[in-house]
C-alpha cells in the first residue's frame, strides 16, 4: 500500500514529511510520496496507481477540479464545493472527498485571527480557486450569516 499527492508542481510540498509523521505516530509503515501529474494526465496517472498499489492520494493544482469527471464516487460536500482534494480507492473505485473547507472553518473556529475576515483566502487558501470555492461553500455551511464582512471578535465571541 501507498499514499501519494499529486500536482504540478508537487516535488516542493511539505505533505509528505507532514502525513508521513502522523503515519509514524499512528505506528503505520505507509510510504506517504510526492508524484509529478502534469494536467491532462489524470487518466493515465489513475490507471498506473491502480495497478502500482496506490490506495490513495491528495490531490493539489492543478487538478482538484479536474479529477471530478474522472471518479467513481464523489462525496456530496466534495461535488458541492466543485472540487476534490483526497481520493482513496475502495472496492475497487476511486472515491473523491474534499477537506479543504472542513480545516478553513475548524481553523477560523479554533484559531480567531485579528481583523475582518473577507473571504477564504484571506484565512491562507494557498492554491486559490479551487480551495477558496471549497473554503467559502463551508465557511457558509458551518459559520454564522455575515461572517465573512464582520470582526472576528464580535462573531467568535
Amino acid at each position: 500500500m501507498k499514499l501519494q499527492i499529486i500536482g504540478d508542481p508537487v516535488l516542493h510540498s511539505k505533505s509528505p514529511v507532514i502525513q508521513g509523521a502522523m503515519l509514524r505516530a499512528l505506528g503505520l509503515d505507509v510510504p506517504y510520496t510526492p508524484h509529478v501529474v502534469r494536467r491532462g494526465e489524470l487518466p493515465q496517472y489513475l490507471a498506473w496507481a491502480r495497478e502500482n498499489g496506490v490506495a490513495g492520494f491528495n490531490a493539489t493544482m492543478p487538478h482538484k477540479e479536474d479529477l471530478l469527471p474522472l471518479l467513481d464516487h464523489i462525496d456530496p460536500a466534495a461535488r458541492a464545493m466543485g472540487a476534490v482534494n483526497t481520493v482513496c480507492l475502495r472496492d475497487g473505485k476511486w472515491v473523491g472527498f474534499n477537506t479543504d473547507g472542513a480545516g478553513a472553518v475548524a481553523a477560523v473556529l479554533q484559531r480567531p485571527m485579528p481583523g475582518e475576515i473577507r473571504s477564504a483566502k484571506d484565512q491562507g487558501a494557498a492554491d486559490g480557486k479551487g480551495a477558496s470555492k471549497a473554503d467559502l461553500s463551508e465557511l457558509r455551511e458551518g459559520i454564522p450569516a455575515g461572517m465573512e464582512k464582520r470582526d472576528t471578535t464580535e462573531v467568535l465571541q
